[in-house]
């Protein structure tokens, strides 16, 4: 391959990890459960799988509680989807426009928990595998 053809081809050379990655790990469960719902599976008997057809389906839309479940599935995603929709543009929207003493601390503030969980979440991993006492380290040697 000469430079000319790969130059073309870069920016997907350089995506292609990440869309692996994406396929990994949502494409091949979102395929697994689409393909386990088709099945008689449980739990408790793990070696007993058999192809079901559309009776799971069959027994969902005759069951008397799947209407409120699916009414109240419905009214909590777009309640709280909506509601921290509204309020983040809200609130970005203020804090964009609006000019007012503090304002640059009161964004800190509401930056400050987005920032310290991911940085928590590094320390709490570099304790678990530290060489002398990390209790992921200590679980596997021994």
């Amino acid at each position: 391959m000469d430079l000319k053809s790969i130059k073309g081809k870069e920016p997907y050379l350089l995506l292609l990890p990440a869309f692996i990655l994406i396929l990994v790990f949502f494409g091949y469960p979102i395929v697994e459960g689409i393909r386990l719902a088709f099945y008689h599976y449980l739990l408790t008997e793990p070696f007993n799988i058999h192809f079901n057809g559309l009776d799971n389906f069959k027994l969902l839309i005759h069951d008397s509680n799947f209407t409120l479940v699916l009414k109240n599935t419905v009214i909590w995603v777009l309640g709280s989807v909506g509601l921290q929709l509204i309020l983040g543009m809200m609130v970005a929207l203020a804090l964009n426009n609006l000019r007012f003493r503090g304002k640059n601390l009161f964004q800190s503030f509401l930056f400050l928990p987005w920032a310290v969980s991911g940085f928590l979440i590094g320390m709490m991993f570099k304790w678990m595998f530290n060489e002398a006492m990390g209790w992921l380290i200590i679980f596997w040697f021994t």
